[in-house]
C-alpha cells in the first residue's frame, strides 16, 4: 500500500510538513543565521511542543508494540533502535543555511538529546526559562521528526517533500 492509499500514513506526513511550513514561516521574521538560533519566542515554544509531541509519536510507532512499556525517552531509545541501524549518525541538509544537522547524536539509552531536555522544559514549566523555545532546539527537533518520519513511512513521501530539510540519512 502506497502512502497516498493509506490515510493514517499520509496524515503523519501531511503533518509534518505542516509543522515545517511553520517553522518556514518563522524564519520570514528570524534569520537562520547562527548567530540567531539564541532567539526565543512563545511561537516557538508553541512548535517545540507540537513538533516534539509528534516526534514522540512517530518513534513510538517505528519502535513497535515494545515501546508501549518504555515511559522515558532513553527507554524508547533501546527498543527502537533495532528499527533504526545508525541512528545516532544519521543527518539532515537544512536547506536554507545548507548545513548538516544531527539530532540524535547525543541520544541514547541514558541520555536524551538536548532540544528533548528543552522540550521538557518548556512543557513543565514554560516561563521559567524561556530561552529553551529557541530556534537552536527547534530546528534539530523538526529536522529529527523528519528523518523518523520518513523512516516510518518507509521514504514514501509521494510528491511532497519537505522545502526546509533534506531528508537523506547520509
Amino acid at each position: 500500500m502506497s502512502l497516498v492509499e493509506d490515510p493514517e500514513k499520509l496524515g503523519y506526513w501531511r503533518y509534518f510538513l505542516l509543522l515545517e511550513a511553520e517553522l518556514e514561516n518563522i524564519l520570514r521574521f528570524i534569520d537562520p543565521d547562527p548567530r540567531n538560533r539564541e532567539t526565543f519566542s512563545i511561537e516557538i515554544a508553541r512548535q517545540v511542543l507540537s513538533v516534539c509531541a509528534q516526534f514522540e509519536v512517530i518513534a513510538r510507532l517505528l519502535a513497535g508494540p515494545a515501546a508501549e512499556r518504555a515511559r522515558t525517552l532513553p527507554a524508547v531509545y533501546k527498543v527502537l533502535i533495532p528499527n533504526a541501524t545508525g541512528l545516532n549518525g544519521w543527518g539532515v541538509t537544512f536547506l536554507p543555511r545548507n548545513e548538516r544537522v544531527f539530532p540524535f547524536t547525543d541520544w541514547g539509552p541514558d541520555s536524551t538529546p538536548a532540544w528533548w531536555t528543552a522540550y521538557n522544559a518548556i512543557k513543565h514549566r514554560p516561563f521559567a526559562h524561556p530561552e529553551n523555545a529557541s530556534l537552536r532546539n527547534l530546528i534539530p527537533a523538526l529536522g529529527g521528526l523528519g528523518l523518523l518520519t520518513t523512516r516510518y513511512l518507509r521514504h514514501e513521501m509521494g510528491t511532497w517533500l519537505p522545502r526546509l530539510f533534506d531528508l537523506n540519512y547520509g
